[in-house]
C-alpha cells in the first residue's frame, strides 16, 4: 500500500516548550532503538514506530518546538522535530503530510549527558515517494553550553530523501540559516551546520546554504565539520547549492579534522550536473588551533555514472569568494604566516588584537 503522504495537512499542532528533567511528565522514548536494545531519546510528543518501523516516525509539530536539557539520565538522540517515513510502508497510524516548512526549532543543552546518539534541530527523512516534493529546513539550531556529551553527529538541520523500492521523481531540499552554537569545554564529534542528501531521483535539488557553526572556550571537535553540506547520489539531473555558509572557531577551542565551510558532493548522475560553491567563510580566531587539519572555505567533489573523476554529463561547476581567515593569535596564524601566499583560499591578518 502506497500512502499519500502529500495530501492535504492535517491542522498544525502548537508547539511543545520541553524542559527535561524539570518537567516530570517528559520521558525519554525509544525513537532509534530495538525492543532488546532500546535508547533513550527526547523528541516532541508524536507517534514513533519503532524498530519494526526502521525508526520511522513524526513529532506532533514540525515547527517552534523548545527542549531545554538541564541534567537527568543519560540521553541518546535528541530531535527539535523528526519526520522520518517510506510511502510504501504501512504503519498502524497514518503518518501526516510531509511539511512544506520546519522551522524555529530550538535544542539548549545545558547540562547533563548525552552518550551513543545524534542530535538535531531538526529532522527529515522520506523514501519511495513517487510525487514531486518541495521541503525548506530553516532556521533550526543547537546550542551547547555544558554537559557531558559524546553523539557522532550533531545538525542544525538536515533532511534526505531516498528512492530505495520506488525511484524519486524531482525531490527540492533546502537546509538554510540553520545553526549550532558550542561553548564551554565539551568534546564532539561530527558537526553539520545544514545537510541535505538526496539518493535516486530523477531531478534532484540540494540546497544547504548560509548555515552557521560557531565553536568557542575549550571546546574539541574530534571529526569533520561542515557548514553546510549537499549531496546527491545515484540520480539523473543533480543542481546542488552549498554557498553562504560559515564558520568560527575561536578562543582556545580545538579542531582535529577537516574544516569546511560549503561542502557539494555528487556521487553519480548521469544527465546533467550543476554545482555552486560560493561565499562561504571559515574564522580562525583567538587561541583557536587545529589539529592536522584541512580547513577549506568551499569544496566540490563531482562524479559521474562510470564512477570517474572527470564527469560525462552536461556539467557545470561554479566555485567562487569562498575564504578561509586565519585571526592573529591564533596558534594556526602563528605557524602558516610564512607561507600563507601559497594558499589562495587563505588569509592572514589580525582581528583587533
Amino acid at each position: 500500500m502506497t500512502l499519500l503522504l502529500l495530501a492535504a495537512s492535517a491542522a498544525a499542532q502548537e508547539p511543545e516548550d520541553i524542559n527535561y528533567p524539570d518537567d516530570p511528565f517528559v520521558e525519554l522514548k525509544n525513537i532509534r532503538g530495538t525492543n532488546t536494545n532500546p535508547t533513550s531519546d527526547l523528541a516532541p510528543s508524536g507517534d514513533y514506530q519503532g524498530f519494526l518501523f526502521n525508526s520511522a516516525g513524526w513529532s506532533n509539530s514540525f515547527n517552534g518546538n523548545i527542549i531545554t536539557v538541564t541534567g537527568g539520565d543519560t540521553i541518546n538522540y535528541i530531535y527539535g522535530t523528526y519526520y522520518q517515513v517510506s510511502a510504501t510502508t504501512t504503519y498502524p497510524v497514518t503518518p501526516p503530510a510531509l511539511p512544506d516548512v520546519v522551522s524555529g526549532n530550538w535544542i539548549f543543552f545545558n547540562a547533563g549527558t548525552q552518550s551513543d546518539g545524534e542530535m538535531h534541530g531538526a529532522r527529515v527523512s522520506i523514501s519511495n515517494i513517487s510525487s514531486n516534493i518541495t521541503t525548506l529546513v530553516k532556521d533550526n539550531h543547537v546550542h551547547i553550553s555544558g554537559g557531558t556529551i559524546s553523539p557522532s553527529l550533531i545538525s542544525g538541520g538536515c533532511a534526505t530523501a531516498r528512492g530505495i523500492s520506488v525511484p524519486l521523481s524531482e525531490v527540492r531540499f533546502t537546509a538554510r540559516e540553520n545553526s549550532i552554537t558550542i561553548e564551554g569545554d565539551s568534546t564532539v564529534s561530527q558537526l553539520v551546520g545544514g545537510d541535505v542528501a538526496i539518493d535516486q531521483a530523477q531531478t534532484a535539488y540540494a540546497d544547504a546554504s548560509g548555515n552557521k557553526i560557531t565553536i568557542s572556550d575549550m571546546v574539541t571537535v574530534q571529526s569533520n565539520f561542515r557548514g553546510g553540506y549537499a549531496q546527491v547520489n545515484d540520480s539523473e539531473n543533480a543542481y546542488l547549492t552549498a554557498s553562504d555558509n560559515t564558520i568560527i572557531l575561536k578562543d582556545q577551542a580545538k579542531a582535529g579534522n577537516e574544516i569546511v565551510g560549503g561542502y557539494a558532493q555528487v556521487l553519480v548522475a548521469t544527465d546533467t550536473i550543476k554545482v555552486t560553491v560560493a561565499n562561504n567563510k571559515v574564522y580562525i580566531q583567538n587561541q583557536a588551533e587545529l589539529s592536522s587539519t584541512d580547513v577549506i572555505g568551499g569544496f566540490i567533489h563531482v562524479r559521474d555514472s562510470n564512477l570517474s573523476d572527470t564527469p560525462t554529463a552536461d556539467t557545470t561547476i561554479t566555485s567562487s569568494n569562498n575564504k578561509v581567515f586565519i585571526g592573529g593569535g591564533s596558534k594556526e596564524c602563528d605557524r602558516r604566516k610564512r607561507r600563507c601566499r601559497a594558499f589562495p583560499h587563505c588569509q592572514c591578518f589580525r582581528l583587533g588584537q
